[in-house]
């Protein structure tokens, strides 16, 4: 716990807490941009399924967008950039030291895409057309999302020691976000697209109206599972070097 306190700490600090507080604002002006209020009020009550839908559609992309940068950012400054880990390697172990800036970044990215999803579900109730569409579970799946690219950022941290090598993981959202078209069936989907998306873990919004993941939660676990273990076996090694 003191551990994922100091790093939290060193996320959290000076400059930063500044650098993300600003970043919301910029979120929650996305937002207002989304909801196009500038529009015929009479378009917008006319066609609000239209509206609705785009307003998720873009928001959730954005969201999504801004909280995997958040992720690759603060995984940076905990790999690249910290140089404290030598103590507290020393005072417990890789393993459990690992664990602690996969929590920090978990906790700060988490609590940003909660307080986004707030943001936008505000923006969203002061719409005409704000009946008009209402998914479910949009507060697990930015959750399950966030988990899954910290541990793919913790990985990347490791292997590649480079802030480079966290180019792949924002071209990898980008492919498996265009490979999947809006509105599209989850079984319309083939092997390459499903194996992409599961790696690169993305929220789309299917034809049933239900945003959500094309991998199921089980494979998602597996998934994440498998990730964490290869950063374990990483830090180990770096250990024994």
């Amino acid at each position: 716990m003191k551990a994922t306190a100091y790093y939290l700490h060193v996320l959290l600090s000076g400059k930063r807490s500044l650098y993300l507080l600003g970043y919301l604002l910029a979120l929650a002006a996305a937002f207002i941009a989304f909801a196009r209020f500038h529009d015929p009020f009479a378009l917008r009550v006319l066609e609000k399924r239209l509206y609705a839908e785009g307003y998720y559609r873009e928001s959730m992309f954005f969201l999504r967008f801004a909280v995997l940068v958040l992720v690759v950012f603060s995984s940076v400054q905990l790999s690249l950039v910290e140089a404290g880990d030598a103590a507290l390697w020393a005072r417990i172990s890789p393993v459990k030291t690992l664990f602690a800036k996969m929590a920090a970044v978990y906790v700060v990215s988490v609590l940003f895409s909660v307080a986004g999803l707030l943001l936008m579900e505000s923006v969203y109730h002061f719409t005409v057309y704000k009946e008009a569409f209402r998914p479910e579970g949009l507060f697990l799946v930015m959750a399950v999302f966030t988990l899954h690219y910290t541990a793919l950022a913790s990985v990347l941290g490791l292997y590649v020691r480079s802030v480079f090598g966290f180019f792949p993981v924002l071209l990898g959202f980008l492919a498996s976000d265009i490979a999947v078209d809006f509105g599209a069936r989850i079984d319309a989907n083939g092997f390459l697209v499903y194996a992409l998306n599961t790696f690169f873990l993305n929220a789309h919004h299917f034809a049933g109206g239900e945003i959500g993941f094309l991998p199921s939660y089980p494979t998602l676990i597996v998934m994440a599972l498998f990730l964490v273990g290869l950063a374990c076996l990483r830090h180990q090694s770096m250990d024994c070097v």
